[in-house]
């Protein structure tokens, strides 16, 4: 008995030794804590302890909800490395529970981001699965790979401060969004006409580490595209709040050339303010810092 609490012992050491070299954040090392001693309320664990009667996946896999499903093998997990992995990213998809704690030894050696993200993708997509049971809805694939890339890239395994980290975002992710100065926040607002004139605006808006912060969207009728880019940032009236006027400053980004540069040229006139004017619509912009 001493000689297997021995051997427990020092497999304990080993793992807590690459787990610790990976850097993660205090919560997703707790959580792979309890990933490690079976300790994660799993459909499995749930029903081995008769408090329900189905250890299935919840977002139907159709596979036992155990530690290596939620770690290795759930298909909504696969969905967000791949959409990861199509921002320039490289994580890997492994096969077993076994396989994943050897490569997450050596990736801790390599390439300690790689490790850090993967282990936070993974306590991401089991956050969401629980919104998911609690509260019948969950996270986007989208929404969980942001806030993963945004978490492991602050931490200290990327030798990275937190609040240079969007300077360094364009070295991390291939796509060509741009992040804001840090502490603005950026709005990005499009709008799109069908052959029938209806249309749809729509804007997301993220701050200086890339991270969602709301979004909006609305829909009508109309005929001219360039007038529908000027309403897609005359919406923002309808959608600002009191909390982002704190930014130190705001960026408002559109893919139609001329509308962004009519704008900017507006906001720099000395006689900006014309009321009943298309001026004056604009004029809550200058609200902002």
């Amino acid at each position: 008995m001493i000689t297997e609490q021995c051997s427990n012992n020092e497999v304990e050491d080993i793992y807590w030794k690459w787990l610790r070299d990976l850097k993660l954040s205090r919560r997703v090392e707790l959580f792979w804590w309890r990933l490690n001693h079976n300790a994660i309320h799993s459909n499995e664990f749930l029903m081995y302890r008769r408090l329900i009667n189905y250890n299935g996946c919840p977002r139907g896999c159709g596979n036992v909800e155990n530690v290596e499903h939620i770690a290795v093998q759930c298909s909504f997990l696969h969905k967000v490395i791949e959409n990861i992995n199509k921002w320039g990213y490289n994580l890997p998809v492994f096969s077993s529970l076994d396989i994943c704690y050897k490569e997450l030894l050596f990736i801790s050696k390599s390439n300690p981001f790689m490790g850090n993200l993967y282990c936070t993708v993974v306590f991401y997509t089991w956050k969401s699965r629980s919104k998911l049971i609690h509260d019948s809805k969950e996270d986007s694939v989208n929404f969980i790979a942001a806030n993963a890339i945004s978490l492991a890239s602050s931490s200290n395994s990327f030798n990275l401060k937190s609040v240079n980290w969007d300077s360094n975002r364009l070295r991390l992710n291939s796509t060509t969004w741009n992040p804001p100065p840090t502490n603005w926040i950026k709005f990005n607002v499009d709008a799109a006409l069908h052959s029938s004139y209806k249309f749809g605006i729509g804007g997301i808006i993220r701050d200086c580490k890339g991270r969602f912060l709301f979004a909006f969207g609305f829909k009508a009728i109309h005929w001219d595209s360039s007038v529908l880019e000027l309403e897609a940032i005359l919406s923002l009236r309808k959608i600002i709040q009191d909390w982002m006027y704190e930014a130190k400053g705001i960026i408002i980004e559109g893919d139609n050339f001329n509308v962004m540069k009519f704008v900017k040229e507006l906001l720099c006139k000395k006689d900006f303010y014309k009321d009943g004017t298309i001026q004056g619509e604009f004029f809550f912009l200058r609200n902002f810092n």
